[in-house]
């Protein structure tokens, strides 16, 4: 099975609890042979498409600040 996470925080980057549940999850997933996917902003250097545990990342867009005077930033990246 083929499936597909978009979120933009991404393990082990960012480490929130949403952002820990996804990875253990995709992990778990991709060890029992299926393809998982997830897309967000770009926290690595390097790359744009890469691979971690078995779990393909791919960088959309590069992130400013997640967070802006203690709240989600909606800014849109450059």
């Amino acid at each position: 099975m083929k499936l597909a996470y978009i979120y933009d925080a991404v393990y082990p980057w960012i480490k929130g609890g949403a952002e820990k549940r996804i990875y253990e999850i995709s992990k778990r997933l991709a060890e029992r042979g299926h393809e998982v996917h997830w897309y967000g902003l770009k926290w690595w250097d390097g790359e744009r498409d890469i691979a971690v545990d078995g779990v393909y990342l791919h960088g959309i867009g590069n992130w400013d600040d997640l967070y802006v005077n203690g709240r989600r930033s909606i800014k849109k990246s450059d």
